[in-house]
């Protein structure tokens, strides 16, 4: 905090000002009160002395393995190899448990394959690079869920010492406030300098509503920014009730509510909700849970801020396994307030970290640890371990993001991401708490080398293609960083640097804090309903620094000053004089209720760490294949697949619910088919065989990691994918983590005849084994296809019609329709906007009513609650069939 914060007695009359309502920055629609500063004497009379609050989160063990030769250096190379599997050793933060002297094995395809003290007996280490970290501590590396990297554009943004009470506030300057002064629309390649910012802190992995290719994973993005784990692209919702900006204290006429179906339909479902101290914030909660139709309190969920909440808000999202993304720095640098995270933490709620944004949060996962260290110390009575506090900043954050099945943990079969930070001063946990950019010796990116030590990175041990020094140093020591971004021109390190430079340094070094970093000291100047007035110093009589002495404190060593929502009281549900904040049973003034925690989040009474199913109660642990995936939970449970290892699978036992062996839905597989069609090579569908056949079509929204359209797999080609098995809008679909083409030769396919009555919408459940198949509707016969409707989104223009059947027809895969070129002598591209140009006839000629065609071939989709044929292309000949090469004529024109 600012020294400014640390004076505020001292600035006594400018609080007078602030009360007698001079100021235009201060909320006036609040009746103001005068509050406490520095241990007054409000709160409850009945307040009892402090009170326990267990931590009854399991905690790692320690095992002693071997003693590593010592070294000067936090890791040095003792053997190289150019097999691609690597051997890490050191002080190991395993599941549940931490190696001295242990060691993790990654192989050539970047999955770990073996975590403990010793790994010799993997078939991969023989012929491993070791890497010996004598004085390295490895970790998982850092997981950030919650970043806004589109905003990278901008500086630390002041505001001196007001605090508002909602983000309404100073995001919309609503209730008197003025709007904060902040950019938006980074370019790419700052958002790439903002990546290698999060990479040089020991992150790996980032939900950043923005990003590019490269760096770090980005999970809710697109498919390839996923970096090659298989997993769905997450949901980040920055307005949930919609926009525009709405303060509602009561009611839920919000302009526009994201549903439930919407959260439930990713793997991971990210919304801002009760970000503030009010009431109106308080109320996004309640209408987030409240409706069934738009209840957003699901286990894909993870609510970001959650600051104003109560304890029966806490006990619901246990309750629904919902997790919580905590940003202290942000919360407490606008608020002057965070969320309750002891009382989350109380009721069994995983909380995660996630640093916001750079105008008024931490600029890389290993600050805003330090914030949540330094309220843990402080504010929290030392209520969280160092392993609580590390898991928030990788295994937690992978629970958040709907990934924790294969990344946050050091465990076989998981993605090998890991961060080495130098172990050498601090240890164990602590390591990676105290840590600076300094300290982080190596970060690998599924087994990837992608930023350390120098002497480490160039030892042979890695492969170093793209990496360069990075020039200067940092902090006075030599690192090596690896440009793997994929934007529409190549940039190099300097390029990166320079475009972000101008904004915000890369680093600072741990023994400097961040020019104008937002503070994670809280404070606020002014009552607001009651609200607490205090500074956020602790005090012989104000333990917690409150502002509420401690003979009249309700949580005395715990932080929770009287918010807006509380209507002048600290928290306390059932009255019985222990606040909300510290309360381990806050809806039972006998101190008798049952107790969860967050350590076991199904409560089958085995750590999250160890439990083969952590979200689905299976006491017995059952596990037939001996893969570590439990058998209650295990789509694939006749073949081993841990972690990210997929289920191989046929295309059509993936897509039947009715075949034995139909995976559950988002489960980790690889299939092998022919590739049938493609949009720019970001989506493709792929058939099972040559010939179609019900069930055996599926469509795999690639994103640009199958390539580029001319370098990528093409039409006719055979390939296996791997990713998630889901189903999203009403597709089912594969979301890809890998696409590798396994034969480069294009065969001819030949299209499944249909009848327009089995393919279109009216055929309801029926029509469901011909999605993502290459169908063929018609007979060849002139005429057989008549356009009835040629307009049937009117009088919107969404470039499709009816035939003979009713069958949709729609250009979602082939553009037939546009609008002119700039000289006004060509259709063919889609229009920016709609309606086309006045020189393109909408319908097209030839697709207007009473145009007819021998047949139509093409995918069969569905969108916008339609069954759809997607034609990949036309032809005037007869053959109507798509042959060897990317020509398809799917569409054969009538006389």
């Amino acid at each position: 905090m600012k020294a400014s914060h640390a004076l505020v007695l001292a600035a006594v009359p400018c609080f007078l000002v602030m009360l007698l309502n001079c100021s235009d920055q201060v909320n006036d629609a609040f009746p103001k009160v005068p509050g406490n500063v520095d241990g007054g004497d409000a709160g409850p009379v009945n307040a009892k002395p402090a009170q326990p609050h267990e931590n009854r989160n399991p905690q790692p063990k320690v095992t002693e393995c071997k003693t590593l030769p010592a070294s000067d250096s936090v890791c040095t190379v003792t053997r190289t190899s150019t097999s691609g599997n690597r051997v890490v050793q050191g002080t190991i933060l395993g599941n549940e448990e931490t190696f001295h002297g242990g060691e993790v094995v990654i192989n050539s395809k970047g999955i770990i394959v073996c975590t403990g003290c010793d790994c010799s007996a993997s078939p991969e280490y023989a012929d491993a690079s070791v890497i010996t970290c004598a004085n390295g501590v490895v970790s998982p590396g850092l997981i950030n869920p919650h970043e806004h990297l589109t905003y990278a554009n901008n500086k630390p943004v002041g505001h001196g010492e007001i605090r508002y009470e909602n983000r309404n506030d100073w995001g919309g300057g609503l209730r008197g406030y003025k709007r904060l002064s902040y950019d938006s629309g980074a370019s790419l390649v700052v958002q790439a300098y903002a990546e290698m910012r999060f990479l040089m802190g020991g992150a790996t992995t980032i939900a950043g509503a923005g990003g590019v290719p490269g760096f770090i994973r980005n999970l809710d993005t697109s498919a390839d920014e996923l970096g090659g784990a298989p997993t769905g692209v997450a949901s980040s919702d920055t307005f949930p009730l919609g926009l525009p900006r709405m303060n509602i204290a009561t009611g839920c006429e919000y302009a526009q509510r994201t549903t439930k179906a919407t959260a439930t339909s990713v793997e991971a479902y990210l919304p801002h909700v009760s970000e503030g101290i009010d009431s109106e914030s308080r109320n996004e909660l309640v209408c987030i849970s409240k409706d069934d139709n738009y209840n957003l309190v699901q286990p894909t969920t993870g609510i970001i801020h959650a600051v104003a909440i109560n304890a029966a808000d806490a006990a619901l999202l246990q309750q629904n396994r919902t997790k919580v993304v905590w940003s202290p720095r942000s919360n407490v640098d606008l608020y002057g307030n965070t969320a309750q995270a002891v009382m989350l933490d109380l009721a069994g709620v995983v909380i995660s970290l996630g640093t916001d944004w750079i105008p008024s949060g931490s600029m890389n996962e290993l600050r805003e640890l330090k914030c949540a260290d330094e309220w843990n110390q402080t504010r929290f009575d030392k209520h969280f371990t160092d392993a609580d506090l590390w898991r928030m900043a990788t295994v937690n954050g992978a629970y958040a993001t709907g990934t924790a099945s294969i990344l946050g943990m050091l465990r076989p079969g998981y993605v090998g991401d890991l961060a080495v930070f130098d172990g050498s001063t601090s240890k164990d946990h602590r390591a990676v708490i105290d840590a600076g950019v300094e300290d982080v010796a190596l970060v690998l990116r599924g087994g990837k080398a992608m930023y350390g030590d120098t002497a480490l990175m160039t030892s042979g041990a890695f492969d170093t293609t793209g990496c360069e020094p990075y020039a200067g140093g940092v902090c006075g020591l030599e690192k090596t960083i690896c440009v793997d971004v994929d934007i529409s021109a190549a940039h190099a390190l300097t390029d990166i640097r320079t475009a972000g430079e101008k904004f915000y340094p890369a680093f600072f070094c741990k023994d400097k804090t961040p020019d104008n970093e937002p503070s994670c000291f809280p404070f606020r100047p002014a009552s607001i309903n009651g609200s607490t007035i205090y500074d956020g110093k602790p005090t012989d009589l104000d333990t917690d620094g409150d502002g509420i002495v401690d003979s009249r404190d309700n949580c005395p060593t715990i932080f929770n000053p009287a918010r807006p929502m509380d209507n002048g009281t600290q928290a306390d549900a059932d009255n019985d004089g222990i606040g909300d904040a510290c309360d381990e049973c806050p809806a039972s003034e006998a101190q008798d209720c049952g107790h969860a925690t967050s350590g076991d989040m199904d409560g089958d009474g085995t750590p999250n760490g160890l439990d083969n199913c952590p979200e689905q109660a299976n006491p017995d642990q059952a596990d037939a294949d001996g893969d570590g995936r439990g058998d209650a939970c295990d789509a694939c449970p006749s073949a081993p697949n841990p972690g990210a290892v997929p289920c191989p699978l046929s295309i059509h036992v993936v897509r039947n619910p009715d075949e034995a062996g139909h995976p559950a839905t988002k489960s980790i597989v690889a299939v092998d088919g022919y590739v049938t069609a493609k949009v720019s090579n970001k989506y493709l569908w792929v058939q099972e065989g040559l010939t179609g056949a019900p069930w055996e079509g599926i469509y795999v929204p690639a994103g640009g990691l199958a390539g580029t359209a001319s370098t990528g797999p093409q039409v006719g080609q055979k390939v296996t994918v791997t990713g998630l098995a889901s189903e999203s809008f009403g597709v089912n679909q594969i979301a890809a983590a890998i696409v590798n083409i396994t034969d480069t030769t294009k065969q001819k396919l030949v299209p499944l005849q249909v009848n327009a009555s089995q393919v279109n919408t009216p055929a309801g459940k029926d029509a469901e084994p011909f999605e993502s198949l290459l169908v063929s509707v018609g007979t060849g016969n002139a005429g057989s296809l008549t356009v009835t409707n040629e307009n049937p989104d009117s009088p919107s223009q969404f470039f499709a019609f009816v035939t003979t059947g009713n069958l949709w027809v729609d250009d979602y895969i082939w553009s037939y329709y546009g609008t002119s070129s700039p000289t006004g002598t060509a259709c063919g591209v889609k229009p920016p906007a709609v309606p086309p140009s006045p020189q393109c006839d909408y319908p097209r000629v030839g697709l207007k009513n009473g145009a007819t065609f021998p047949r139509i071939t093409g995918i069969m989709g569905w969108s916008f609650s339609q069954r759809r044929l997607y034609p990949r292309g036309a032809s005037t000949t007869a053959t109507g069939a798509c042959q060897t090469g990317s020509t398809c004529p799917d569409i054969v024109l009538g006389p």
